[in-house]
């Protein structure tokens, strides 16, 4: 669906490719951004639909055929075959994290805490798992691991703490996590590995690439702390250029 093209900086081109490329498609305005599915046949989007904000997905071969789902809050991510996302519950105070079907039905709560705000949620590449950050009253940002089940709410009791940092995502084995944060002063993307069978952490985290100072990847933040992870490496787009795409491999 894509494809990448390295250049000898380390810079990634990606571009469209197969049934997508070239065609026209029945999108928002620029303020939206879209999430594709790992095996490449939908793409859900977040956008303003004229003066509405709306979610809608696109099939593979129905480009041109945008269809809403029942939610106006941000995209967290996408399962591997696109058919139910991860988002923001809109409305919900503290801020919970719901999952959008495809086949419409319905709008599932499965992460909540009564004063803890969750964002950022991602999913296991086998979609047995899922990882997000919690913000605390106090101001304390932390990620959790839980088991997932689409449609049913996860208990806290279930959720594991994962340490201090925000925007996890999982390695495509599951044994680790990616993560940023600024825990040693400067901003880092960071790696903690897993047990397999748990996904309790295992031993610390270590700094993977830095974003300022003599070590740093261009000096420049993630954007919006959007990242990636592939079978080759971590992608990510650099301060708020969406044509500056960097790998860092595993």
């Amino acid at each position: 669906f894509t494809r990448e093209r390295a250049t000898p900086e380390g810079e990634i081109v990606p571009r469209l490719e197969g049934e997508w490329a070239g065609r026209p498609m029945a999108l928002p305005d620029h303020s939206a951004y879209g999430i594709v599915s790992k095996d490449g046949s939908a793409i859900w989007i977040n956008g303003a639909f004229g003066s509405q904000k709306r979610t809608v997905w696109l099939r593979q071969g129905e480009w041109n055929r945008p269809s809403p789902v029942e939610n106006e809050g941000m995209l967290w991510d996408v399962s591997y075959d696109g058919s139910f996302a991860l988002a923001y519950r809109a409305g919900s105070r503290p801020a919970a994290i719901a999952t959008l079907h495809q086949d419409g039905v319905g709008v599932f709560t499965v992460l909540a805490h009564p004063e803890w705000n969750l964002y950022r949620a991602a999913l296991s590449w086998d979609q047995r798992w899922v990882t997000f950050t919690a913000v605390r009253p106090d101001g304390a940002v932390g990620m959790y691991t839980a088991p997932f089940r689409a449609n049913e709410r996860i208990p806290i009791e279930e959720w594991t703490y994962a340490g201090r940092g925000s925007s996890p995502i999982w390695s495509p084995d599951g044994d680790r996590l990616f993560f940023l944060s600024k825990r040693d002063g400067h901003a880092c993307l960071y790696e903690q590995p897993l047990d397999l069978a748990t996904k309790k952490p295992v031993g610390e985290a270590r700094p993977v690439a830095r974003f300022d100072g003599p070590e740093s990847v261009e000096n420049l933040p993630p954007d919006s702390a959007r990242i990636s992870a592939t079978r080759s490496g971590i992608l990510f787009s650099l301060g708020r250029r969406a044509d500056y795409v960097v790998r860092v491999p595993f």
